[in-house]
């Protein structure tokens, strides 16, 4: 009888009491603690760790003008100037009539559009903006200022040359020309060249059948990712010499 009455005694007095709330917090604060700290630990690192050493397009690179990098805008652009055939088949370029023109037979229409595109070749940087190229560069004719040109001006600058090139004898009627002229087209030449593989464009153009020759086209409206070229114009302006300027304004 003892034994069947030992058998069925509860089990209860031999179990362990239910834990608290406060001993479960207590037990489960640590690992709680420990994965905050991660989580901000990691936050606080892909906040202030640069995403690449060379920068970015959007927010600039290294090698760009620091005190400009504030100013760049990405902007999607459709291209014109593409190929197409009009209603007789004929092969012409297509381009926005509300834009200025910079190709085509040479007219003075042409040269002041870009005549007025490259005022601002060259810019003249007070200290602070030099920052970065005043070790290295020249100062202006004043001599409190330090004497820079932005790339993509001498890119334009080099593709106005070779447009003047083709047109020679309109620019530069029978003029016999240095051998230095040739120097500088082929210069102008390479160094597009090699900005075009720098930039590396990689919006796909797509192709078209060209019923008249028989050949597939490329379609030239695609829309392009581009800084806003207007926005780092207009902090190039206000940055040009004096003589430069008193030429805009008049």
């Amino acid at each position: 009888m003892d034994s069947l009455d030992s058998e069925n005694a509860p089990f209860l007095p031999d179990e362990k009491p239910p834990r608290t709330k406060n001993q479960i917090f207590a037990r489960q604060w640590p690992w709680i603690l420990s994965t905050l700290f991660f989580a901000l630990l990691s936050a606080l690192l892909f906040f202030r760790l640069p995403s690449s050493p060379y920068g970015s397009y959007e927010k600039g690179f290294s090698t760009d003008l620091k005190s400009i990098r504030s100013s760049i805008e990405l902007q999607e652009v459709q291209f014109t100037g593409g190929l197409e055939l009009d209603e007789n088949g004929r092969l012409i370029s297509v381009t926005d009539p509300g834009a200025p023109k910079y190709a085509g037979p040479p007219s003075p229409e042409i040269d002041d559009a870009w005549n007025e595109l490259m005022l601002a070749l060259d810019l003249d940087l007070s200290e602070d903006e030099a920052e970065g190229v005043k070790e290295w560069t020249m100062k202006g004719e004043d001599n409190a200022k330090y004497r820079v040109s932005l790339d993509m001006y001498h890119s334009l600058h080099c593709l106005n040359a070779i447009r003047k090139a083709l047109d020679i004898d309109y620019y530069e009627p029978g003029k016999k020309h240095p051998y230095y002229y040739r120097l500088h087209i082929d210069h102008c030449i390479d160094y597009l060249r090699q900005g075009i593989q720098c930039s590396a464009d990689m919006t796909p153009l797509g192709y078209w059948w060209n019923e008249e020759y028989q050949v597939p086209f490329p379609y030239f409206k695609e829309k392009h990712t581009c800084r806003n070229f207007n926005k780092l114009r207009d902090w190039s302006m206000g940055r040009i010499p004096e003589d430069r300027a008193d030429r805009h304004h008049h």
